[in-house]
């Protein structure tokens, strides 16, 4: 995939299933939806939000998710074209 890439993990060493959540121009969604994931009674799991290109306010939104929620398995990818949905989550 072409884009950046940054990781805030907690620790990888119990993640079983991984929850993609692709991002375009939904930021204000964003937070709402990582915390029904973080809600779950399951824990063995790690977050990964894809911005397909998002010119909102999704770096601002993200920034805040990560200073709130240090303790989750998360990791940002930043692609600097949109890829569409297809594209993003393979």
């Amino acid at each position: 995939m072409k884009g950046d890439k940054l990781d805030f993990r907690k620790d990888s060493n119990d993640v079983n299933v991984s929850v993609v959540i692709p991002c375009y121009n939904y930021a204000k969604y964003l937070e709402e939806c990582v915390n029904s994931v973080a809600a779950q009674t399951y824990n063995n799991y790690e977050i990964i939000i894809v911005n397909d290109g998002s010119t909102d306010n999704f770096n601002e939104v993200s920034a805040q998710i990560l200073a709130k929620n240090k303790d989750l398995y998360l990791t940002l990818y930043f692609s600097r074209i949109e890829l569409k949905l297809s594209h993003t989550i393979t």
